[in-house]
């Protein structure tokens, strides 16, 4: 992609597996990156510049600052208190933040790194890093939450599409098995926004435990559509076919594909 677009800028957000040297360090020019890091990540302070006249390789890195965990527990740094929207909901944090090399990942890339605290005390504390020493601490924690949508894609593709299904052995298959999955979820979501309908009053009759549901979720909209598509089948006239004899066995196949 960043082939395809020179011209623009792109941001590639992933979780600590995506945070390792195979990627951080080979991102082209306009592609930056945002991820976890590891609380006990060995940082370094940006290398000091070379005075006139000297001699000798340009150091790479300069002194041991903390570690995100000491950084954590120091008392040299106030935490900021800030609210941010994470996963569309308001949420009180408390950060700290530096400018820093991870030079076993990143090498000589400065990263913006963000040491987040639960006040509440019902997470523990985490740490983020953006290849954009430019982002703001609050930018780069709600960067990190709009991922989440993708992970709930694949989480409904798995459970609802058979994207994980398939035994897929050959290079070939393993190309159409997660393109088709992932293009039927979109037919699904296009579908339902122009011609599906959701009755949050009769699910709640029939979910009664379930009183906060305020919008449907995918597996929601896969059962309308398939609702819809056993209607088609059903009240279609038939074509090139003579009527059965035995209406119910009419009615088999769009069930068995319904189930």
């Amino acid at each position: 992609m960043a082939s395809w677009l020179p011209d623009r800028t792109i941001h590639v957000v992933g979780d600590s597996e995506y945070a390792g040297k195979s990627l951080s360090r080979h991102l082209r020019d306009n592609v930056h990156l945002t991820s976890r890091m590891l609380m006990n990540a060995a940082l370094y302070d940006l290398p000091a510049k070379r005075r006139k006249g000297q001699r000798g390789a340009p150091r790479k890195k300069g002194q041991r600052p903390d570690s995100p965990a000491e950084l954590a527990r120091s008392r040299k740094v106030w935490w900021t208190k800030r609210t941010v929207n994470l996963y569309g909901t308001p949420v009180r944090v408390w950060y700290k933040t530096c400018v820093a090399l991870w030079y076993n990942s990143a090498g000589t890339q400065p990263l913006r790194v963000v040491v987040v605290r639960d006040p509440s005390g019902q997470r523990r504390d985490d740490c983020f890093f953006t290849t954009d020493p430019g982002l703001s601490p609050k930018a780069i924690l709600e960067l990190f939450a709009m991922r989440w949508p993708l992970e709930v894609t694949f989480y409904n593709a798995k459970q609802c599409l058979g994207f994980e299904d398939p035994q897929t052995r050959t290079p070939v298959a393993v190309q159409r098995t997660a393109p088709l999955a992932l293009y039927l979820y979109t037919f699904a979501i296009l579908w339902f926004a122009e011609h599906g309908s959701f009755d949050l009053a009769a699910y709640r009759k029939t979910h009664p435990w379930y009183r906060q549901k305020q919008t449907p979720s995918f597996p929601d909209i896969f059962t309308c559509l398939r609702v819809a598509s056993l209607n088609q089948s059903i009240s279609d006239t038939p074509r090139n076919k003579a009527p059965s004899t035995n209406p119910l066995l009419s009615l088999l196949e769009p069930l068995q594909r319904a189930a």
